[in-house]
This record gives structure tokens, sequence and C-alpha cells, in this order.
């Protein structure tokens, strides 16, 4: 929980270098270890789960998107948003909303997959309105046009910038 309230507590001013400390950490892909193991149907456990979604969400709004969709949350974040938990499908949706802010990639994997999309747009129609307002902000940034190029990388993995 102290991880959670710290990224959750960084002022904008400081994002740039949480993002970096974030990167240097490698605190995404431990945490992604966490999620993974939070699913586990014998060691499921809702409230780690709910915790490092929240974490991951936070974490795509300081800016720290790559590292997130790197680790692989962002299909986690995606699979949660179908979740018959509260905390758990406010921060799935709130995280997906923060992937696709900036991070053409996110949008792009977003498109593809028609049921996270379907349920998105369930949630127009849902009472809690923060859900409404993170569902129809990931819909209008799927809905703008990819500024993005494919570029290969160092390994020859191609990926969008």
């Amino acid at each position: 929980t102290r991880i959670a309230q710290a990224v959750a507590s960084v002022h904008d001013a400081d994002a740039a270098a949480a993002c970096e400390n974030v990167d240097r950490s490698e605190l995404a892909p431990v945490l992604a270890e966490v999620l993974e193991a939070s699913q586990a149907p014998d060691t499921s456990d809702p409230f780690f789960h709910t915790l490092t979604l929240s974490i991951f969400a936070n974490l795509a709004f300081l800016g720290a998107e790559r590292a997130v969709r790197e680790s692989g949350a962002l299909s986690h974040m995606v699979a949660a948003i179908h979740s018959q938990r509260p905390k758990t499908r406010f921060y799935a949706v709130a995280g997906v909303q923060n992937m696709t802010h900036r991070d053409p990639e996110a949008v792009v994997a977003l498109k593809r997959d028609r049921a996270a999309l379907s349920a998105l747009h369930a949630l127009l129609e849902a009472d809690d309105e923060s859900l409404f307002l993170n569902a129809s902000g990931a819909l209008a940034n799927v809905s703008r046009p990819v500024r993005a190029r494919s570029v290969v990388g160092a390994h020859g993995a191609r990926h969008t910038v």
C-alpha cells in the first residue's frame, strides 16, 4: 500500500522524475508479476489485484505508459473491465483511459478488442459517474486518429511511436 500511496501522491511537477524512477527501478515488471499472481485461481486476491490496478492506473496518468504497456499490465486492465467488483472495474477503466490518452500502441490494442470496447460502451449507461467518465474518456481516446508511426527497435522488434 505504500507504493500505491507514493504513486498517487506524485505532483504534476514531479511526474517526469517519477517516471524515470519507475524505469530505473523496474517497478512495472515487478508489479505485473503481483498482478498476475493476484489473479491465479488458486491464490486469487481481490485486494492486491485492485491495489495493483490502481498503481498501474496512476503510473499511466503520470506518463509511464510505456513501462506499464511493456510490463504486460494493459491486457490485465482490459480484462478487469469486465470485473464484477466495483473498485476493480473502476481502476481498470481508469487505467485504460490513462493508457489510451497518450500511448498509440494502447489505442491500437484496445481498438482490436471488440469485447473491451463493448464493455466500455455498456459503462456509458452506468449509474456510477466515475465509471461513466472514465469509460467515455477511454472511448474518446480510441476514437481519435492514431498519430503514430511504426519503427524497428534495437532487437528488430517493431513498435509504434
